[in-house]
Order: structure tokens, then C-alpha cells, then sequence
């Protein structure tokens, strides 16, 4: 009963992304033929979204089951978990701007390599 509004939250999240982002767009977009563009916009996304993990490992399970790419999944999810651009200035203001900035870049790097070591395996 304590998860039931971040679970029905959830479900409703998913529920508007799938609705608004039809399969074809999806595979435009974050699909295996979108390639390296892709992977990008998976950094991209990640980076910027504020969602926690509870949402986004479900959100990329369904990305995956409606054309997305593992790669680009995996960009996403990474950079969702390990990069902060909304938090920034939280960040900041605790550990100084520059380790902020520095932690978010290797972050972002970090996500880039492990999304690209992805591609290779599979």
C-alpha cells in the first residue's frame, strides 16, 4: 500500500510515453536503426530527465518491447541514473561548481562508453 501511488504513478507515466510516442516514432527515434543519433538523444533525454529508478528501469523495458534499441536504452537509463542536469545546482551549492561539473561530464562520458560497449556486445 506504501508504493501504491509511485506504482500508479508509474503506470500512468509509461502509459502517457507510449500513447504520445507512437512505435514508429519510438523507432525513429531510440530504435536499432537510429544508431549512434540514438544513442545520443538516449544521453540527451537521460541527462535531463528527473525520474527515479523505481520508473525508469519499467519505462525502459517497455521502450525495449516497442522497437528501442538496447544501446540507446542503455544510454538512457545510465545517464538517467548517473547524470544530474535538473540537480545541478543542488549539486553545486553542496560540493562546489566545479566538482558538480566535473562529476556530471564523467558522468555523462561514463554513460557514453557503457552505451557503447552495449552496441558491441550485442
Amino acid at each position: 500500500l506504501t508504493l501504491l501511488p509511485s506504482l500508479l504513478s508509474m503506470l500512468i507515466f509509461i502509459g502517457i510515453i507510449l500513447a504520445v510516442l507512437k512505435p514508429e516514432t519510438l523507432s525513429l527515434l531510440l530504435g536499432e536503426q537510429s544508431g549512434i543519433v540514438g544513442v545520443l538523444i538516449g544521453l540527451v533525454v537521460g541527462s535531463i530527465a528527473l525520474l527515479p529508478s523505481f520508473v525508469a528501469f519499467p519505462l525502459g523495458a517497455n521502450l525495449l518491447a516497442h522497437g528501442a534499441g538496447y544501446p540507446q536504452i542503455a544510454a538512457f537509463i545510465s545517464s538517467l541514473m548517473a547524470v544530474g542536469f535538473v540537480s545541478f545546482g543542488v549539486e553545486a551549492q553542496y560540493f562546489g561548481k566545479k566538482t558538480a561539473l566535473l562529476r556530471n561530464v564523467l558522468a555523462l562520458i561514463a554513460s557514453a562508453i557503457f552505451a557503447l560497449i552495449i552496441w558491441r556486445v550485442l
